[in-house]
């Protein structure tokens, strides 16, 4: 299928439901009728993406909108509305107007089936899939790649399971890492405060096991047998 008939089938699609919301709200006939036209006009000038971004955008503002019970103003294409200074928005302004008053309030006895209606219109082709052109899906291909070569190389070796001490002593951190053995977990060292000693022997730190200092610090014993580091959990 090309473009121009996912168009036309969607097309089809919100006619439908237009007419199922006329059979169910006689008083709406003129909105929905009006509303399909913009819907036409619309997707001349747009193409397909009313239905796959600015519709769902206009969903979601909805949702908001409700939680704050008020039709708060939008830049969301489509949104804007029939009335200068006004709140409703001129697609689905009748379904709109049966939800929120002029001035964008939530009504105090809001028609909880012209919220479904809306949430319906506004949502239906928000998972709609389509086969991409080769030029569109190059282009987003080619921005991942772009976004990952900006991306800082890592300092340490993340692939090997062995830790090597001498490669984290080479880091210009502020930070020192400590790696235990025995807990198999490292932990982040900040020289600014002291830990105890006897801490670092209880979880069999101070023997054999590298306690690695960056080039630009060193670690200083202070009289009552504390390391001037900080364990950060």
């Amino acid at each position: 299928m090309t473009t121009k008939s996912y168009e036309e089938y969607l097309l089809g699609l919100y006619k439908a439901m237009l007419s199922s919301i006329v059979r169910i709200r006689p008083r709406l006939r003129v909105d929905c009728e009006r509303d399909y036209k913009r819907l036409l006009s619309s997707v001349e000038k747009g193409g397909i993406r009313v239905f796959l971004e600015f519709l769902p955008a206009m969903g979601k503002h909805l949702d908001i909108c409700l939680s704050q019970r008020r039709l708060m103003p939008s830049h969301v294409a489509y949104m804007a509305p029939y009335k200068r200074h006004g709140a409703i928005p001129r697609l689905f302004k009748g379904l709109y107007l049966s939800v929120f008053d002029e001035s964008g309030e939530l009504r105090v006895d809001p028609d909880v089936r012209a919220v479904e209606f809306l949430r319906c219109l506004l949502g239906a082709a928000k998972k709609f899939r389509m086969p991409c052109s080769n030029s569109s899906t190059w282009e987003h291909v080619n921005e991942f790649y772009q976004i990952d070569k900006e991306i800082r190389s890592p300092s340490l070796n993340w692939d090997d399971d062995e830790f090597d001490p001498q490669a984290a002593a080479d880091l210009s951190s502020t930070k020192v890492l400590l790696a235990s053995s025995l807990a198999g977990v490292i932990f982040l060292i900040n020289p600014a405060s002291p830990v105890p000693l006897f801490l670092l022997n209880s979880l069999g730190m101070s023997n054999g096991l590298p306690i690695v200092l960056p080039q630009s610090s060193e670690a200083s014993k202070h009289p009552n047998g504390t390391l001037d580091t900080d364990l950060e959990q």
